[in-house]
């Protein structure tokens, strides 16, 4: 079983000076825990990725998609981290898919949003798979706990 907990993070870009509060995974970001993972050419677009919570977002439906997808019922795919400069859902959005199993929850793979973003579910419908074994399970009751800290954000 993995830890889940919220960490306090800085953007690598100077004009993003103000710490925020990033999930952690076993004491580690999402964006280090996936930089080994993948290709050099999507490190490069990997750092400096920001959470798609917490007042990144400028659009408030597009927050709130992103809190009812991080808690699913069954199933979804949640956008995790944007770019900070658009603070939206133009440009790189890294995705997580997660499956809700009885009292688990499972984050499978992490892609890139590929779909239309005209709106959220849109953006979510095709994705560019970059990890498709992440295997992170998290107990649901400790999680649930994290996700109600990042909605008081």
């Amino acid at each position: 079983m993995n830890q889940i907990t919220l960490g306090i993070n800085q953007s690598i870009y100077p004009i993003y000076d103000s710490p925020y509060r990033e999930i952690k995974i076993d004491d580690a970001f999402i964006v280090d825990i996936i930089l080994s993972q993948v290709s050099e050419a999507q490190q490069e677009l990997l750092r400096g990725l920001v959470p798609a919570y917490g007042g990144w977002l400028y659009k408030p439906q597009e927050e709130q998609f992103v809190l009812q997808t991080l808690l699913p019922t069954q199933s979804s795919r949640c956008p995790i981290l944007i770019c900070p400069d658009d603070q939206d859902f133009s440009c790189s959005v890294l995705l997580v898919e997660i499956v809700r199993q009885d009292e688990l929850i499972h984050w499978k793979r992490l892609g890139w949003a590929k779909g239309e973003e005209s709106s959220p579910q849109k953006l979510c419908a095709a994705v560019e798979w970059i990890v498709n074994d992440l295997n992170k399970v998290f107990d649901c009751a400790e999680y649930a706990k994290v996700v109600d800290e990042i909605q008081s954000l």
